[in-house]
């Protein structure tokens, strides 16, 4: 890897690495997190931040994760092309509003409608009194058995 040149800012004391934006363009290409973008281009990720905020590098890193995207976006439509079914899938969900949905649908016998009943029981909670032999059940049509 081509070292960084180091010059001065003028009336400074700070050494600034140059960082070449051809390069730096590149490595966005590969959409390379900011972290290993600085560990490749030989700099802290201090100095990368610092250097985005100029015009000229965040152009040439913009420009970069963008033919990154571009270049992802290719591929995936040559596989969906090639008929990959996930891909296929993947890309309608993206960009079609498509989704999985799941139906439950409950039925009762052959098919008929549901009846639900909700059953209230009564315990008696006295420790010193024994409990009775069977809670009673009511239900809410009123009948009690």
């Amino acid at each position: 890897m081509r070292r960084l040149r180091e010059r001065k800012k003028p009336g400074s004391r700070v050494t600034r690495f140059d960082v070449p934006l051809d390069r730096l363009r590149e490595l966005a290409r590969g959409m390379y997190s900011q972290a290993s973008l600085a560990a490749l281009l030989g700099i802290s990720h201090d100095t990368l931040t610092r250097r985005l905020q100029e015009p000229e590098y965040r152009e040439a890193f913009e420009r970069g994760r963008s033919e990154g995207c571009a270049e992802i976006s290719n591929l995936q439509m040559k596989a969906a092309r090639k008929g990959n079914p996930a891909m296929l899938i993947w890309l309608g969900k993206q960009h079609l509003g498509q989704r999985d949905t799941n139906v439950t649908q409950l039925a009762g016998p052959e098919g008929g409608s549901m009846q639900i009943e909700i059953i209230r029981v009564a315990v008696q909670r006295d420790m010193e009194a024994p409990a009775p032999e069977a809670p009673q059940i009511v239900r809410l049509n009123g009948k009690t058995e």
